[in-house]
């Protein structure tokens, strides 16, 4: 596709025609945030999800809700909002959706939190309050089962060394050896007894105050380290978890499946980090451990954002990535799509393309198969990125402003 550049650099180009907003910030005050896309190809429908909050803060989180979008020609017909009331612990916040359609056995997964405190109420005391939840639908978002919750299965005893954790946000992955993949990320503590008390605020180790400015401290006492990892279940096995991340800090992530036309494959994993930098690993074996790459994908300074990541086929039987986030390194705006049809190489990130140059946050892709073009859900508004949450229909060699041909075979 012509010589890599800095991806410091976006190209704006027109929004897509097919733009429709799917959640709206309403009157009262009411917000949604954090979208999960996920494509059922066998219906083709896009299912789309969100938080329900009173307020754009993360402690005000209620519950999920979810609305299709069917695929009618070039056009998506979006049904009613429905809210998943029924999907939460009793006493619990629900949060971080993250599908995953199972095509062996044709059932939708819909991962989540449960919480019922804050995050920095739980890194500042050290103490975990979130729950690794699962429910599972047979006719594609009807109806649900009751929940799963695997936190002592899964965690177990790991739960004792960490102060919080979560999954995705974002979709899920199944693997070509129909292994599903679920990316989360966890805060480490060291394990001693001073958290909270070497900060020059007014936390305890059971309560964190607004504006704590625990995090100013230099300490890891206080400043739990993050780290991604996936977890993973076989084709009839039980659910597992992954090994950390080695070495950078590295947070909220996505991953997906990367092929090359001799029939090697691994596991990619983009992250969100609070450097001014992407953190890029693969796996070689699915997913239980993975190896750093140095990026040259910027992260908003200092806190970073959510950012998602597909892969898409291509005619010379390589996978080609795209990676969706804000393309400003200052603030949360100009929401730029990076193409990289050389995955194995972190410089081959081409500029990105913004479709949206106003105030951006996070998103989630999903490709159609069999179309060359994906979806695109994510937040943006004129004043804050938390006003509404869009859906995108764009050919990917439309965003890149390539024809078909050359994107695939670049």
């Amino acid at each position: 596709m012509g010589s890599s550049t800095s991806s410091n650099n976006p190209q704006t180009t027109p929004m897509a025609p097919l733009n429709q907003i799917v959640f709206s910030q309403e009157p009262n005050g009411v917000t949604y945030r954090v979208p999960a896309l996920i494509y059922l190809e066998e219906i083709g429908t896009f299912l789309a999800f969100a938080e329900k909050r009173s307020s754009p803060a993360d402690s005000d989180a209620k519950y999920l809700v979810m609305r299709k979008g069917k695929m009618n020609g070039e056009s998506v017909q979006w049904s009613p909002m429905h809210e998943l009331q029924s999907v939460c612990l009793p006493g619990y916040r629900t949060m971080s959706p993250c599908p995953v359609y199972d095509k062996n056995n044709k059932t939708l997964f819909l991962f989540f939190i449960c919480v019922d405190k804050t995050e920095n109420e739980q890194k500042c005391s050290g103490i975990n309050a979130a729950k690794l939840c699962y429910v599972t639908s047979q006719d594609n978002g009807k109806t649900w089962s009751n929940i799963t919750n695997l936190t002592e299965k899964v965690i177990g005893q790991r739960e004792k060394d960490w102060a919080t954790f979560a999954v995705g946000p974002g979709h899920g992955v199944q693997l070509q050896s129909g292994r599903l993949i679920i990316p989360a990320y966890a805060y480490n503590i060291c394990g001693c007894k001073c958290i909270g008390s070497c900060c020059q605020c007014k936390c305890t180790p059971s309560s964190c105050i607004s504006g704590c400015t625990c995090y100013k401290c230099e300490c890891t006492c206080c400043n739990p380290t993050p780290f991604a990892f996936c977890i993973y279940r076989d084709v009839g096995q039980e659910w597992k978890m992954g090994n950390q991340m080695p070495r950078s800090q590295s947070l909220e992530c996505q991953m997906a499946e990367v092929l090359d036309h001799q029939g090697g494959k691994y596991l990619y994993c983009n992250a969100r980090t609070k450097s001014d930098y992407r953190v890029e690993a693969e796996s070689k074996n699915a997913g239980e451990d993975f190896e750093e790459k140095k990026s040259k994908l910027v992260d908003v300074k200092k806190s970073g954002c959510q950012g998602s990541v597909i892969s898409f086929p291509r005619n010379d039987g390589n996978s080609g990535l795209l990676y969706s986030h804000p393309s400003s390194s200052t603030d949360r705006r100009q929401l730029g799509i990076y193409l990289n049809c050389s995955p194995r190489d972190p410089s081959k990130w081409q500029d990105p393309r913004v479709i949206y140059s106003g105030p951006s946050g996070y998103s989630d892709l999903a490709y159609i198969d069999g179309t060359e073009s994906f979806g695109c859900l994510f937040e943006c508004g004129e004043k804050d990125y938390h006003e509404k949450i869009v859906f995108v229909k764009l050919p990917i060699n439309d965003v890149m402003g390539r024809t078909a041909a050359e994107t695939r075979n670049v």
